[in-house]
């Protein structure tokens, strides 16, 4: 039979719709049509989102009509035409004043009220709004119930124990729109409500504990205006148009599945605070919050799902929980597990469905760090941070010095509502939206993204990349962003400390980014780089030239332009001692004939900055005296080393060259007056075996003869007279240590044995 409508006026005890199908033949169908927006110019976009009073298929009661619009569009609404018609009649048009912002809900009452003599409303209300670009979401015009309950219990029974079969079960099908208006309604079985909306003003389900255990099939709206007892069923939305979960009252679903055919999905809006106690199935299907919390109770890791990722289709952009600004997806947790949160949007900048809006589906994973119960809400916004005021993408300025650059693209909000307990918090992103290896939380002291420190790299929703910060505690602001931080400074190696003038290498490992290097130094100067590695260079040769203090400085810049800060290297520059020193006869140091064996030398120093002396004499002699005397036992050239060090440790050396010789050497003229000076005549050898010396007058008479040239002349003959006046011959006869002859033939100091010798008075 076929049922125009279907309305239970009486109230019984109870009715029972068994196996079997209640068809009611009224096909209805509600179309949302969605233009695309573009969102750099202003939209004109109204429609109208409820129908407060009275609703739809309502009993008609003295009163206002009352009902609720939406700014769609870009730019402030200051007034428009409302228009509604009643059951069919004339239209009534009004107009409305104020200031409605975009994405926000205005409520209008008109003048004109509902005829008590109407037996039943059937209401249809519009935006006349100049200028809409999208008519089709100007209307609210539901069709009247097809399945209308004023009064009667009915009760959808169940032939089996396992609720909502496909097979066995009662199954109550209603082509339209299913209204509970003013009793109970039970469902243990199914119900399938195609081309309408569920409307309760009454109650579903006969009390908490006697719920719905069955399902819902429902391709319109689910409007709860009454008491929903949710039982262990399901609710499942499946319809192909944009469906919304609305009303009065708050709902809470035990199981909520959604689901369509369409490409891309369509969209699942709730208006108003919605509770899954059970399992949140979302499939390949956006659920939009907006305003709204979606809050899932069961805290089983498992309890939020959505259909494999699929990378050769379409999974990537299908099955996401969008939220505006004050909206969000709510979960309670009770283990020490991942939580996957399903967060994406499908709105642009400006919160529209527009053909500039990117699809992005970005969870947040969070794992207690215990299993006591914590409860934590999440949204990802799908625009740059800055849009909301946070920064304007300058470094040392909008984030602290640690960060090159963050996320400009989305960000995401999270919150600890309830729990004590820290968490490991997971963004993930696609490797289309850049590169990032931390997170940054948005601060007001300072006002600022601050960094949350060491974070790991990870992927722990697959195909995603993603960061996770370990044990965070602070949710105080509840901004979050990825972020890329600055390189760390190159770890330096090479000297220390180090002598002035002299030179040293410094090194720093090789980037294992590709990056390169940057060197600056101060206090020296760099005289050659590493150019055998790629990038170079990973080290530099530097001179330091006088004492002080130099630093080595290196930074990184790494393939995405960020740099680093630099690794200050200090350099202790010593001071550089100056060796200098003479060497000296004694008693004077113009001796004629060189330097002589057994010769008394002393070496003078006149170093500079000098506190250590080490003198190598060049026969296996050393000194450490500032001053030292030394004598020499074999001829021969010797090499006299000193090495002078400074305070400071730093060395230096200077070597000479010295030559030791035989020699005799008897002075020509002496004046033996008695002053002391030059009154004998002195003869200066280098050490002989034999030796006679015999001085004759200018005569021929032998005045003097020794065979010791350690005796001297004192200018008297053998009787002890004072020679006269004038010049007087000499001859030697002499072999030196060595066993060489004096004799004619031999030059230098050897070449002496005979000469003469003037004696002045």
């Amino acid at each position: 039979m076929n049922i125009s409508t279907f309305t239970l006026k009486y109230p019984c005890r109870s009715t029972f719709f068994r196996s079997g199908f209640l068809v009611a033949s009224i096909l209805f169908a509600v179309f949302f049509l969605f233009s695309s927006i573009s969102a750099t110019a202003q939209i004109v976009d109204a429609g109208v989102t409820n129908l407060i009073f009275p609703g739809p298929g309502t009993p008609a009661t003295n009163g206002s009509v009352m009902i609720s619009f939406r700014n769609y569009g870009s730019a402030p609404i200051t007034t428009t035409q409302v228009q509604y018609t009643l059951n069919g009649g004339a239209p009534v048009i009004e107009t409305w004043n104020g200031n409605l912002l975009p994405n926000a809900n205005a409520i209008y009452t008109f003048s004109a009220t509902v005829n008590a003599s109407d037996s039943t409303a059937h209401l249809c209300a519009k935006t006349l709004l100049p200028g809409d670009i999208n008519p089709s979401n100007d209307q609210s015009c539901p069709a009247q119930p097809i399945f209308f309950n004023n009064g009667a219990m009915v009760y959808v029974n169940t032939l089996t124990n396992t609720p909502y079969t496909t097979t066995a079960d009662t199954l109550v099908y209603i082509n339209g729109t299913l209204q509970n208006h003013d009793s109970i309604i039970e469902n243990l079985g199914s119900v399938a409500v195609r081309g309408g909306n569920v409307i309760n003003n009454a109650q579903l389900g006969l009390s908490s504990s006697l719920g719905n255990n069955g399902i819902f099939y429902v391709s319109g709206d689910w409007i709860n205006n009454g008491t929903f007892y949710s039982g262990t069923g399901k609710v499942k939305l499946d319809g192909n148009a944009h469906q919304y979960i609305e009303g009065d009252s708050v709902t809470s679903f035990y199981n909520l599945e959604l689901e369509n055919n369409q490409t891309p999905s369509s969209i699942k809006t709730q208006t108003i605070n919605s509770f899954v106690t059970g399992t949140l199935d979302i499939h390949e299907c956006e659920l939009a919050t907006d305003n709204d919390t979606m809050f899932v109770t069961n805290t089983n890791t498992s309890a939020i799902v959505r259909d494999p990722f699929d990378p050769g289709g379409s999974g990537i952009g299908l099955g996401i929980v969008s939220s505006w600004a004050n909206g969000n997806l709510s979960w309670k947790t009770l283990d020490n597990a991942m939580y996957d949160f399903p967060v994406g949007s499908s709105v642009d900048s400006n919160g529209f469905h527009s053909s500039g809006a990117i699809f992005r589906y970005r969870p947040v994973a969070i794992r207690p760090a215990t299993n006591a119960p914590n409860t934590f809400s999440v949204r990802m916004v799908n625009k740059d941070a800055s849009l909301d005021g946070y920064n304007n993408h300058i470094p040392g300025v909008d984030y602290d010095s640690t960060i090159c650059y963050e996320n400009q693209l989305y960000y995401h909000r999270i919150n600890h509502t309830a729990g004590i307990d820290s968490a490991n918090v997971s963004l993930n992103y696609d490797t289309t939206d850049g590169e990032y290896n931390g997170m940054a939380q948005w601060k007001t002291v300072p006002v600022k993204w601050n960094s949350l420190g060491i974070t790991n790299n990870s992927q722990i929703i697959q195909p995603f990349l993603g960061v996770t910060k370990q044990n965070w505690t602070d949710f105080s602001t509840d901004p979050f962003i990825l972020v890329y931080y600055k390189p760390k400074a190159p770890f330096v190696d090479g000297a220390d400390s180090i002598c002035a003038k002299l030179t040293a290498t410094y090194t720093a490992p090789p980037a294992s980014n590709g990056g390169t290097f940057h060197w600056n130094v101060t206090g020296g100067g760099i005289i050659l780089t590493d150019t055998n590695t790629v990038p170079p260079p990973t080290s530099i040769t530097i001179l330091w030239p006088i004492p002080g203090n130099g630093t080595v400085m290196v930074s990184q810049t790494d393939p995405n332009g960020c740099k680093s800060y630099p690794d200050d290297y200090n350099v202790y520059v010593r001071s550089l001692a100056h060796a200098k020193f003479k060497i000296d006869t004694l008693p004077n140091s113009t001796l004629p004939g060189g330097l002589f064996t057994n010769d008394l030398i002393a070496f003078v120093d006149s170093s500079v900055n000098t506190s250590l002396w080490n003198w190598s004499f060049g026969d296996g002699v050393s000194s450490t005296d500032e001053n030292p005397y030394h004598t020499y036992s074999n001829i021969g050239d010797y090499a006299v080393t000193l090495i002078a060090t400074s305070h400071d440790g730093c060395t230096d050396t200077l070597t000479k060259n010295l030559k030791v010789v035989e020699g005799l050497v008897i002075p020509n003229i002496f004046t033996p007056n008695g002053d002391g000076i030059n009154d004998v005549v002195n003869i200066r050898s280098s050490g002989v075996g034999e030796f006679t010396m015999k001085i004759y007058n200018r005569w021929g008479t032998l005045v003097f003869e020794t065979t010791a040239p350690e005796l001297h002349w004192d200018g008297r003959t053998f009787a002890g007279e004072i020679a006269s006046a004038g010049t007087y011959f000499y001859t030697v006869e002499a072999k030196f240590a060595s066993g060489d002859d004096i004799h004619s033939n031999l030059t230098g100091p050897k070449s002496i044995p005979k000469g003469t010798i003037t004696l002045i008075r």
